[in-house]
């Protein structure tokens, strides 16, 4: 059986903060949707911040900030507002008896689920500074412990150690990169359907 993503639902009044948009540095504005967990939805400008776990919402003169706790999922939009990207408030379990929420997009979900964050790098390149996007992944198991994932054969198949054989003989067969999202999530779902299918 699949185990599902769960989700705290914990209200707290000094989750949604409104402040002045002059009182903060300049953010980059996208088009948006905020779907809050009591059932509200907040559509407009929005900005994020995955490294604090930050989601802001502009509204005229004011922004409001939300933290995970006070959000079911965010999207972001193109400017013909078809969704290119949403980030669910999923709980984690950080330590044996503490829970939080953070920004994740999943990507697959199962037994074991795998989640991804954009991050930002900056790099030296002669005497500039590059500064890029790019994706970071994580699981999530079955006892809701999520960690990060250097997607390469040898990591992966030490986590699927419970079917490392049949999972490298699927890399095999159909050519798969790791490194590759699309291969990636294919062998997540290959995974947990050995998982369901084992019991």
């Amino acid at each position: 059986m699949r185990i599902l993503l769960s989700f705290v639902v914990v209200v707290m009044v000094y989750s949604c903060l409104t402040v002045s948009a002059t009182n903060l540095p300049k953010h980059r504005w996208l088009p948006g949707k905020i779907q809050l967990k009591n059932g509200h939805t907040l559509s407009g400008q929005i900005s994020y911040h995955l490294k604090h776990n930050i989601l802001m919402y502009k509204a005229g003169s004011k922004i409001k900030t939300f933290t995970p706790r006070l959000v079911d999922y965010f999207e972001v939009h193109n400017n013909d507002l078809t969704c290119i990207k949403r980030y669910h408030a999923i709980s984690v379990r950080v330590y044996e008896n503490k829970m939080v929420s953070q920004f994740f997009q999943i990507v697959t979900s199962g037994g074991v689920s795998l989640l991804k964050r954009e991050a930002t790098v900056r790099r030296r390149v002669g005497k500039k500074t590059v500064v890029k996007k790019i994706d970071q992944f994580y699981y999530l198991d079955e006892s809701q412990f999520v960690k990060s994932l250097v997607p390469s054969k040898k990591n992966l198949l030490k986590l699927m150690s419970a079917h490392a054989d049949k999972v490298n003989a699927f890399i095999e067969k159909q050519n798969l990169k790791p490194n590759k999202a699309a291969h990636l999530t294919q062998l997540f779902i290959f995974y947990n359907e050995l998982k369901d299918s084992s019991g």
